[in-house]
């Protein structure tokens, strides 16, 4: 296992929670109505030395999230006007929706940061409010090259890294999971998720 997927492991549960919001006025992005400002504490970034382009889970609840019909101020039912920039405002970061419930405002989104400093906090922001996204913005380019398979299991067992491995579901059924949906196994023998050879792919 290289050094970057041994640091995923070591950090993801801490950066999943250490964002700090603070809400900003003006919107720079052309057609959101709304952004807050954010960071991820360097505290919580495994080492010494800064991770480029590192998958971040950002998982919280906002009441803003929430969708228009719902007393928030999201436009799209399934979240797809939630996007990320770095710390300018303006350069988009690529992104991948885990999981979105309108009625409360809760995300779990995976953010790809070309750099997450080890020595201070990384800054960037989240636009919201925008009626002309219509599509789903989540991008495989959240994971590089390194990632041969990634699987959300969002009731299904595609593989959402963009490599095309998808694995093939025998048996098991969804569950609530750590982050998202799971796979449940029940006492059959022959439940199983069958994973490809990603070298075959």
């Amino acid at each position: 296992m290289n050094s970057h997927k041994r640091n995923i492991l070591r950090v993801l549960s801490a950066l999943a929670l250490i964002v700090i919001f603070s809400e900003i006025a003006l919107s720079q992005i052309s057609g959101y109505t709304n952004r807050l400002k954010g960071q991820v504490n360097s505290a919580q970034v495994s080492g010494s030395s800064d991770l480029s382009n590192f998958p971040v889970l950002m998982s919280f609840t906002l009441p803003d999230l929430r969708s228009t019909g719902n007393g928030g101020l999201v436009q799209n039912v399934n979240g797809y006007d939630i996007l990320f920039t770095s710390a300018n405002g303006t350069s988009i970061l690529s992104h991948q929706i885990e999981t979105y419930d309108p009625t409360t405002g809760q995300i779990e989104i995976w953010v790809r940061f070309p750099t997450l400093s080890a020595t201070s906090n990384t800054e960037f922001y989240m636009y919201y409010g925008n009626s002309g996204i219509v599509s789903d913005p989540s991008s495989a380019n959240v994971w590089d090259s390194n990632y041969k398979m990634v699987l959300h299991m969002n009731n299904n067992t595609n593989d959402a890294s963009g490599e095309g491995t998808d694995a093939t579901d025998s048996g098991t059924s969804d569950a609530a999971g750590q982050i998202g949906r799971a796979r449940n196994y029940g006492t059959n023998q022959g439940d199983l998720i069958q994973v490809p050879d990603p070298g075959s792919s």
